[in-house]
């Protein structure tokens, strides 16, 4: 209810105002300019925005049961849903307002099974489709390809993974901008304007980062996984080391917040060792409701305050 009634949330505006545009413009192409493809065929053939609204949304919900479903203990299902909603700024909340990307994770959910089975000829087709959504989803294949493994973690994979953490804490963020800019200019144009200023982290948010990777890590070795806890706790890992890159987490983090959700949860069914258990939990939780809490009230998220639904008069 909470998507399929909104009517002001973030860019919802925008997509409404685009929608209409893609009706009334008969040269297919030429609105394809302003949007990916797919989201914009998807515009073309529904006849109505509530509807878009609709089918998002379900859409949406279908996903993150799935994933819930494949990932997460029926056992624990609660806790999955707490994290869920105490991290609504790169959850529902997000999914509910970011129209295109929401679109875009949302079949990218539906890739875990295959990723961890090294399906990739399905996972590449799958991540194709969502790109025609919104380009960012390209990023997916790369990392799901070399980061997905469904093994134990080795001690040498381990110290790799923390030296890279070292790497990205002390590296500016503006360095890393210089080199990827080029590439972005090249073959997203569209999302420049993100590369323009940006900032590095907080020292709350490196440290939290710090303590949900060792954490992880931790749990990666010395605990005894299966094959998709093991996919789905290395690509958790992304989530986390996310906060060391700054302002250019915002991507990153919302395409594997789900990720990082479904290994907290087995983390919290499966580790024997009860002062750890709970104080990973309770540190992710006081971890994610902050930075919603952050992200609302910061500036960033803004738009979030003035939701509104077609109820509201």
């Amino acid at each position: 209810m909470f998507g399929v009634l909104r009517t002001e949330c973030s860019d919802y505006i925008i997509y409404e105002n685009f929608f209409y545009w893609v009706k009334n413009t008969p040269d297919f192409f030429s609105v394809n300019e302003r949007m990916e493809m797919g989201f914009t065929f998807l515009n073309r053939v529904l006849p109505s925005f509530r509807l878009l609204i609709v089918v998002t949304t379900l859409l949406t919900c279908t996903a993150y049961f799935f994933f819930f479903y494949k990932t997460i203990p029926p056992k624990y299902s609660w806790l999955g849903i707490t994290f869920l909603f105490i991290g609504g700024d790169k959850t529902f909340y997000f999914m509910f307002s970011g129209v295109r990307n929401a679109i875009a994770i949302s079949i990218l959910l539906m890739t875990i099974t295959l990723i961890t089975d090294r399906r990739w000829l399905k996972v590449l087709i799958i991540s194709i489709v969502a790109w025609t959504f919104h380009s960012s989803a390209i990023m997916f294949i790369p990392l799901a390809l070399l980061i997905g493994r469904n093994v134990s973690m080795t001690r040498r994979e381990s110290i790799i993974w923390i030296l890279i953490m070292i790497v990205l804490i002390i590296t500016p963020v503006n360095s890393i901008i210089i080199r990827i800019n080029p590439f972005v200019s090249s073959y997203f144009e569209r999302y420049e304007g993100y590369f323009v200023e940006q900032r590095d982290s907080g020292t709350l948010a490196i440290f939290g980062g710090v303590i949900l990777s060792v954490f992880t890590i931790y749990h990666l070795r010395k605990t005894q996984l299966n094959a998709i806890e093991n996919t789905i706790g290395r690509l958790a890992l992304l989530f986390n080391y996310s906060y060391f890159i700054g302002s250019l987490n915002v991507r990153v983090s919302q395409y594997f917040v789900l990720l990082f959700i479904a290994f907290s949860v087995n983390l919290y069914s499966k580790e024997k060792d009860q002062f750890l258990k709970y104080a990973y939990v309770a540190f992710s939780i006081l971890f994610v409701a902050y930075a919603f809490y952050v992200g609302s009230f910061s500036g960033i998220y803004s738009p979030f305050i003035s939701y509104k639904t077609s109820l509201d008069f």
